[in-house]
C-alpha cells in the first residue's frame, strides 16, 4: 500500500490597488509567487505545481496545487488570518481567502510605487 498525499488547490488572483496604479503586470506576478510561497511556508505545505495566466493587463491568476499535509480550509484560513487585511509594509495585501465549490480562492491586491494603503 502506497501513501497517497492529499492536495489543496488554491487560485490566487492578484489585481491593482487602484485603477490608476503603476503596479506592473510583472510586479503582480512577483507578488503572486511570493504569496504562493508564503501560504506554503506558513501552513507547512509543499507546492506541487503552479500554473500562471494573465487575464488582461489588470489581473493575473495562478492555480497552485499544494500537498496539504492534513490541513483543512479552516486550518489554512486560521493560519493565514494575520496576513488578511493587515495593511502591510509589503507591496501586496491578501484581501480574503474563501472556499467556493471545493476550491480555495485567495484575492490579493498590489500597490504601486506611489500608493499608500488606505
Amino acid at each position: 500500500m502506497s501513501y497517497q498525499p492529499k492536495t489543496t488547490i488554491i487560485t490566487i488572483m492578484v489585481g491593482k490597488w487602484t485603477e490608476e496604479s503603476d503596479s506592473t503586470l510583472t510586479s503582480r506576478f512577483s507578488a503572486l509567487r511570493a504569496i504562493a510561497v508564503q501560504i506554503a511556508t506558513c501552513c507547512q505545505m509543499d507546492i506541487m505545481n503552479i500554473a500562471y495566466q494573465s487575464m488582461d493587463e489588470e489581473e493575473c491568476i495562478a492555480t497552485v496545487i499544494y500537498v496539504n499535509n492534513g490541513r483543512s480550509f479552516e486550518d489554512i484560513r486560521s493560519i493565514m488570518a494575520p496576513e488578511i487585511n493587515n495593511r502591510p509594509q509589503k507591496y501586496w495585501m491578501i484581501l480574503d481567502i474563501y472556499e467556493w465549490q471545493g476550491m480555495l480562492d485567495c484575492v490579493v491586491t498590489t500597490r504601486g510605487t506611489n500608493e499608500e494603503w488606505s
